[in-house]
């Protein structure tokens, strides 16, 4: 799910090609953190990383389904898999071999993975429980979600988030059978000892989770429908509220979508109160950068979709952006935006669009 934070001019993404390090220096390329980048065109799909270290792109370095996500924790990468029967393979650093592989059941559709305690957790959309498992994938138990259920048997389990505390986090985006949520989202708090949910707050209707590795313990909470139901109009129903984790606050909205005039993606906030928005308003997909007076000023727009958003250890925040639903010119690939600037680099082009990213 797309889930959708501001000095000097952002880089341009290096080429595949580039053997050089940020600061070119002559002792050759330094590995550093990777960008695991998920690419799919629905029929096939593959994996690609990206090094920040030595700015080389390797392109399908591994075939995926061809609905496909990735998530990162600790070092390890998880690759999911949502074509036929679902399921999690858990990385090293040698993608030759998984270090654990489970199914998560047929037509489950896996969300997202953490680690939580000594397991591994999955959020799947169809089902009513997490469902959890050892670090050699097998299976260890379920948390039950079905006192928030709302209606369908299935709650929509979306995005994970671990706390600093060691609390995990679920957003719940409750939707019927139509893709569309009749109540108010939910966000659960699940202690990783007992497997039980200790806490729950209402927040949107359809409300991810939008995390910011700048700033630990804290993530901002929204969404909202897309369309008004039986019509073609876009619904301004959503809003955006922040998360503390520390004591466990929820904050009153920071912004509405009616108030924006569009549907909210990603949402960021920043140190000095400005934000990074990504918004939808019928098929046609904006990034600006808000001013604390609500100025905004346009980064990337027009006939696009950004499939996912999240902060890399630069600061930065990168984009999977891939051909839009509408008419018109288009941007495709990886974008890095420096939120200081509003810059966006040029894209960073797989062979097969992207679809998710994690950095690990």
């Amino acid at each position: 799910m797309i889930l959708l934070s501001f000095l000097a001019c952002i880089p341009k993404v290096p080429d595949s090609d580039s053997t050089k390090t940020p600061t070119e220096d002559d002792s050759g390329p330094v590995a550093g953190a990777q960008l695991a980048i998920a690419t799919t065109d629905y029929q096939t799909g593959a994996l690609a990383l990206w090094d920040d270290g030595t700015g080389q792109l390797s392109d399908s370095v591994l075939l995926t389904s061809a609905d496909n996500a990735v998530a990162a924790a600790d070092g390890k990468l998880f690759v999911l898999g949502r074509s036929s029967e679902n399921t999690v393979r858990m990385y090293g650093d040698d993608l030759g071999s998984p270090e654990a592989e489970f199914s998560t059941g047929d037509a489950t559709n896996p969300q997202d993975v953490v680690f939580c305690g000594d397991r591994v957790v999955v959020a799947l959309y169809e089902a009513n429980y997490l469902t959890l498992y050892s670090l050699s994938g097998q299976p260890a138990g379920q948390v039950d979600l079905s006192p928030w259920d709302d209606g369908d048997g299935e709650p929509e389990a979306d995005d994970l988030y671990l706390s600093p505390e060691g609390f995990l986090y679920v957003s719940l985006n409750r939707l019927n059978a139509s893709y569309r949520a009749e109540s108010l989202g939910r966000l659960l708090k699940v202690d990783c000892s007992s497997w039980e949910v200790i806490a729950d707050w209402e927040v949107s209707p359809n409300a991810s989770i939008y995390p910011d590795s700048r700033h630990p313990g804290q993530f901002l909470i929204g969404g909202g429908n897309y369309f008004g139901e039986g019509s073609a109009q876009v619904e301004l129903d959503g809003w955006v509220q922040s998360f503390t984790t520390a004591t466990d606050t929820l904050s009153e909205p920071l912004l509405r979508e009616e108030d924006y005039g569009a549907n909210l993606g990603f949402v960021s906030s920043e140190e000095d109160g400005s934000r990074v928005v990504i918004s939808d308003d019928g098929y046609q997909w904006d990034v600006s950068c808000v001013a604390t007076d609500g100025t905004r000023s346009q980064s990337l727009g027009g006939n696009l979709y950004v499939s996912d958003a999240t902060f890399g250890p630069d600061g930065l925040l990168w984009l999977a952006i891939r051909p839009g639903f509408g008419t018109g010119s288009s941007t495709e690939g990886v974008v890095a935006l420096d939120p200081a600037t509003c810059h966006a680099a040029e894209p960073l082009v797989t062979a097969l669009p992207p679809s998710s990213l994690a950095w690990r």
